[in-house]
């Protein structure tokens, strides 16, 4: 088994959302409720492993596999008692074993020069190990754990897409305006950019002619590929495109 802490909560910025169990780690803070004061917020990932033997070598070499991984989030914060944060971490600490659960959306510190984009963390966490010291009036200093269901998914730091390649113009579509671009590769929530949208012209054909950024999004790096699923845009029995970036901002 080996364990990773990584990076210090120093200007972390968290926000979490009730779920469940069938929730999907979240891709933006949009409608979350964000967790201030943080004293504490470092993310714990956990690879476990075994010892395959290598039977096609003569003295069968073991090797070692990463048969699954987990995910812990430690949070100390102080926190005003009547606070929608406070109260929604001890809603989820109380209802865990009904299956309650939050979605959680970390982003650290700005790294690097001219970076305007934060490395992001997300997940579906359980809330446990609540701990709680009054301090003042409404103010507790407390301390909660996620305990994380599934993989958490990590969005690397990059630039907002500036212009696009149309790797394939697609069939059969439609125009559209601020149409949302969906990553390919990465995949989405794999180290993939988000919130990108463009202006899609086609001809008479449904083959696109252009694809104008309105939105560049986040954390993309050029050679992504991107497509389009909005059914505006793409019908049933229509060709999806696919676009690559070609430069970032």
């Amino acid at each position: 088994m080996a364990t990773g802490a990584y990076f210090a909560s120093l200007d972390i910025r968290l926000w979490l959302k009730e779920g469940t169990t069938a929730s999907e780690p979240p891709t933006s803070s949009t409608g979350m409720t964000e967790i201030l004061s943080l004293s504490d917020a470092s993310l714990q990932t956990t690879s476990e492993t075994q010892i395959a033997t290598d039977y096609q070598t003569p003295f069968g070499y073991g090797s070692l596999l990463v048969t699954g991984k987990s995910w812990t989030l430690p949070l100390q914060l102080n926190l005003d008692t009547t606070s929608d944060g406070y109260k929604l971490l001890r809603r989820a600490d109380n209802n865990g074993a009904k299956g309650v659960t939050v979605q959680a959306y970390r982003a650290l510190p700005l790294v690097g020069s001219g970076n305007t984009n934060p490395q992001v963390d997300a997940g579906v966490a359980f809330v446990s190990n609540y701990q709680e010291t009054m301090a003042r009036g409404n103010i507790a200093t407390v301390s909660f754990t996620l305990q994380g269901y599934g993989a958490p998914l990590a969005y690397q730091q990059g630039n907002p897409i500036a212009t696009l390649t149309i790797t394939t113009p697609g069939a059969g579509l439609s125009a559209g305006t601020a149409v949302p671009l969906v990553p390919v590769t990465p995949g989405p929530g794999n180290l993939s950019g988000l919130g990108a949208t463009a202006t899609i012209t086609v001809n008479g054909s449904g083959v696109i002619q252009t694809a104008t950024i309105v939105a560049g999004g986040k954390n993309f790096r050029v050679g992504d590929t991107l497509t389009i699923t909005d059914p505006a845009v793409v019908g049933a029995g229509d060709t999806a495109p696919l676009f690559t970036v070609a430069t970032v901002a």
